[in-house]
């Protein structure tokens, strides 16, 4: 057995790694069935560590999925129950730099002792788990923080365990829980059709497979009417209530409410659509988590499908807690010297449609008279085809106008060919190939033109009386939150 407090943080991290590809191993070629071949290990590789059901109960679990905002939700679940009092536990997919911000005590990162702790306590049961199982091998990267977690929130005693899906719902790593809280599923689109189907109905059947009996589901407002009917079917179908969190302004229009409450609306009314959406569906699911904890949702015990809509008033504290969560890479601001960084890792057209809205008014409200550089940094990954993604940065920032300069990363021929396509007839555009060259460079400048820009790596020797030189510049980074990731890292912005 390896036993504790052996091996380092970095040791840690090269076995992990190794884990990365192993779900590859699995019998089938084919996505779709390897997630379902594997989405029960989760469940044997917890038991083999010594979790066990009461465990996992006693975490009193909230399980969130959906396409756009999950990590934004779960935020705001997670601040305003560690500012009532939780002791809070998260679980949270991808990590933007280093791999310990997957799994989040009290809000913070756990410690690189903490993790390498776990995992080497992890690791070794595992590795004696499966020499004499012979059916079961080394999990995955995946299964390996799912357990990590779920044994760091079980020994740290944490109040609520808060779950980030990975992908999907049905078939993913994180559902193992018998009889969570609240499960939750955010705004669905078209996303990871590999795996989770070409239409918004199949995507929804898998996304409410986290639907458990006893439970109670969430799912904000707005969503597809296919997707409601597949929601509505699969909590008839487990035997749970199913709420739709109703739009905000009906939890904020009461006749008694109070001047605090006034003020909120006027910060509420700044944000976002979909964080308008992210909010009430964070409020409704903590009043659902409340009512469960102390024994007031009686009613719901002998409920199934689809219930009336529940409108109450949520206290202006509860409001400014969800309203304080601090999520890194989504909607984040960074300002350093003469450049302001605008980062959202938006990666479906319908979440890049809100961010490049909020990066373009936030940015002409924050350019003050000054004349201003704006670049935006771009990537896909995988199979995703960057043309829809690139019209819609174009309707706010046309690429055939001299308003915007667009630095596109890609690595793959395949992506590369297809970026170069689609932005064929864009007049200021450069291929980075080095990320970390590129915001070095840009640091380094004292300003900005399209021309200095283009002539990157070089360096920049413009003159700051140049007609077409800017001394500030805003850049908005989208399109992957590994890229977004990289820039954090690179401008040492701690997540």
């Amino acid at each position: 057995m390896v036993s504790r407090f052996t091996r380092s943080y970095q040791d840690a991290i090269h076995e992990l790694n190794k884990s990365i590809k192993r779900l590859n191993y699995l019998p089938s070629s084919n996505p779709k069935l390897l997630r379902e071949q594997s989405c029960g290990l989760s469940a044997v590789y917890c038991s083999a560590v010594g979790i066990h059901d009461q465990q996992l109960r006693d975490l009193h679990v909230i399980h969130v999925t959906g396409s756009k905002g999950k990590g934004s939700v779960c935020s705001m679940i997670e601040s305003i129950l560690r500012k009532s009092g939780f002791h809070t536990g998260f679980l949270s997919s991808p990590h933007l730099i280093n791999v310990e911000e997957r799994i989040r005590i009290d809000g913070q990162p756990i410690s690189r002792d903490h993790f390498a702790d776990v995992f080497w306590d992890v690791h070794g049961k595992l590795l004696e788990f499966t020499k004499i199982s012979t059916n079961t091998t080394m999990p995955s990267f995946l299964h390996y923080i799912f357990v990590m977690a779920c044994k760091a929130f079980v020994e740290m005693k944490v109040d609520v365990g808060i779950f980030e899906v990975g992908i999907g719902g049905r078939y993913d790593h994180t559902n193992i829980f018998k009889d969570p809280y609240v499960t939750i599923i955010t705004s669905l689109a078209l996303e990871h059709t590999n795996i989770l189907g070409d239409t918004i109905g199949e995507i929804a059947w898998r996304k409410a497979g986290i639907f458990k009996p006893g439970s109670i589901a969430v799912v904000s407002h707005g969503q597809p009417y296919e997707a409601t009917l597949k929601f509505i079917e699969e909590a008839e179908h487990v035997g749970c209530p199913l709420y739709v969190a109703p739009p905000l302004n009906l939890l904020l229009t009461k006749d008694n409410m109070t001047e605090s409450i006034k003020k909120i609306i006027d910060n509420v009314n700044t944000l976002p659509k979909c964080q308008l959406l992210n909010l009430a569906l964070s409020l409704t699911a903590v009043n659902f988590w409340f009512a469960k904890l102390y024994g007031t949702d009686d009613d719901n015990i002998q409920k199934i499908g689809l219930q009336p809509t529940f409108v109450w008033q949520p206290s202006s504290t509860v409001i400014n807690d969800a309203l304080s969560a601090r999520w890194p890479g989504r909607w984040q601001i960074v300002i350093r010297r003469n450049i302001t960084y605008f980062l959202d890792g938006a990666h479906t057209i319908e979440s890049l449609q809100s961010a490049v809205k909020w990066f373009h008014d936030k940015s002409f409200s924050l350019q003050n008279n000054k004349r201003t550089m704006r670049i935006v940094i771009f990537t896909v990954t995988g199979p995703r085809d960057p043309k829809p993604f690139l019209e819609c940065l174009q309707k706010f920032f046309p690429a055939n106008s001299h308003k915007i300069f667009y630095a596109l990363i890609y690595g793959a021929k395949s992506s590369q060919s297809r970026i170069l396509q689609a932005m064929s007839h864009c007049i200021f555009s450069k291929h980075v190939e080095s990320i970390s060259d590129f915001i070095k460079w840009l640091q380094n400048s004292q300003c900005f033109s399209y021309q200095a820009l283009q002539s990157f790596p070089n360096k920049c020797t413009n003159n700051s009386d140049g007609a077409d030189t800017m001394l500030y510049c805003h850049i908005f980074v989208t399109g992957s939150l590994y890229m977004v990731g990289r820039i954090l890292k690179e401008i040492d912005e701690p997540v």
